[in-house]
């Protein structure tokens, strides 16, 4: 399998935290295999996209100035407020009359303008995400990708504290390392689907 064009590390980057050489090719489908379900999981987890990509969303009007997009920070291309779901030039909102608080994903309609109360009768097309994805994510997504490597590999990776007199060993009972939850949290997107 190929590794995903959104994945959120490259092969190289784990590779690299891993101690394995680029040329030793061995364990490339299996790092690949890790890196795109860790990359997807991660996102699942976060309520996000993290790398930019283009983005369509119909969006309840409820009779609210305010809309947030699901996956910023963003740059709106268009949007639009229809009763009837046609998304038509004649409903689509010129962008003099609304403002977007890009970091937040929070589109603002100016002065006492208010979108509609209907269902889905917001359209907003817009691209969102990062440029690249930012360092801190990387961290934690190879942390999570190492510990599962070291498992499949039968490496302890759990392991919390080791004495070496009475031979005393203490492991975690924990699906992710807590500094990689800890960076992910910095990055959690409210669910609101």
């Amino acid at each position: 399998m190929a590794l995903d064009p959104y994945a959120l590390i490259t092969l190289v980057y784990a590779k690299r935290e891993l101690s394995i050489a680029e040329t030793e090719t061995g364990m490339d489908a299996l790092l690949t295999d890790l890196i795109n379900a860790v990359s997807e999981r991660v996102e699942q987890y976060c309520n996000r996209r993290f790398l930019r990509r283009s983005f369509v969303e119909y969006k309840d009007g409820e009779g609210e100035d305010t809309v947030f997009a699901d996956n910023p920070p963003i740059t709106v291309h268009s949007l639009f407020d229809d009763l009837n779901n046609q998304y038509g030039s004649g409903t689509q909102i010129s962008v003099d009359d609304f403002v977007v608080w890009e970091d937040e994903g929070r589109v603002v309609l100016d002065g006492d303008y208010v979108f509609a109360d209907g269902k889905k009768n917001v359209k907003l097309y817009y691209a969102g995400g990062f440029s690249s994805v930012p360092a801190d994510i990387q961290h934690g997504v190879v942390l999570v990708v190492a510990q599962a490597y070291k498992k499949a590999e039968g490496q302890q990776w759990n392991i919390a504290s080791l004495s070496i007199g009475d031979k005393t060993v203490t492991h975690v009972d924990q699906a992710w390392p807590k500094e990689a939850i800890e960076i992910f949290d910095r990055y959690r997107l409210p669910d609101i689907g």
